[in-house]
């Protein structure tokens, strides 16, 4: 029988190349955030130039009651994308000050050896769904409008990245789902690229509403954007 930290390693290889596409270069981005203006509305840089996306923008609106999120931008054709939300729900608690991958992985150089519980924890982090998917046009144009009420668990398979284990969280390590208080977290907004849009209703659903769902062939984190409170 598999133990609790076998388990968690399995989780850990399963998730921690997505998991690093979302938070690997937050702290080179958290400056662009930080001067940012108006607050709420931040540049979309792409995962691997760590470029900005060129006419690209991702507005974050917080409400006593969640947040909402409008993305346009530009990725290749064809392509089913889904929208997700790395929260820090006490961000005054993320190493150097800055919330990056060493607040969510042991070593942040090897994601095989594990994730940092304790900083999980001192973070409230969480990673979940921001219930919107979509197909990029025939330009590669994409909008995305996603949102998350302030308590909220995501209903659906795959939805729960790091939460709490009660919640189906893919990896339950944290001390809470989602949102806590909007006006204060650290939001930062990711584009997973599951591939090639399927033909198939039932594999597009997946594609559109679960983490790494029916890649094709491959999922991985295209673009991100920053919001510091």
């Amino acid at each position: 029988m598999s133990t609790r930290s076998e388990t968690l390693r399995r989780a850990s290889r399963r998730t921690a190349t997505s998991i690093f596409g979302m938070i690997a270069v937050a702290a080179i981005a958290w400056s662009q955030a930080a001067s940012a203006a108006p607050k709420d509305k931040a540049g979309v840089v792409d995962a691997v130039s760590q470029e900005q996306v060129g006419a690209a923008f991702s507005m974050l609106g917080r409400t006593a009651s969640g947040i909402t999120t409008k993305v346009r931008t530009r990725v290749r054709p064809g392509r089913a994308h889904t929208l997700w939300y790395v929260i820090f729900n006490a961000p005054e608690h993320c190493s150097d000050a800055v919330c990056g991958q060493d607040d969510i992985f042991a070593d942040p150089r090897n994601h095989a050896a594990g994730f940092n519980a304790a900083q999980i924890a001192a973070t409230r982090a969480s990673v979940v769904s921001g219930s919107a998917g979509a197909v990029s046009n025939g330009s590669g144009r994409l909008k995305l409008d996603g949102g998350l009420a302030v308590g909220e668990v995501p209903a659906g398979p795959k939805r729960v990245v790091i939460g709490r284990g009660a919640d189906g969280a893919l990896v339950p390590l944290g001390v809470v789902t989602g949102l806590e208080d909007a006006a204060r977290a650290v939001i930062i907004v990711v584009l997973q690229d599951h591939g090639r849009a399927h033909r198939d209703p039932a594999l597009l659903q997946q594609q559109l509403t679960s983490f790494e769902g029916a890649c094709n062939p491959v999922c991985a984190d295209a673009q991100f954007a920053v919001h510091a409170p």
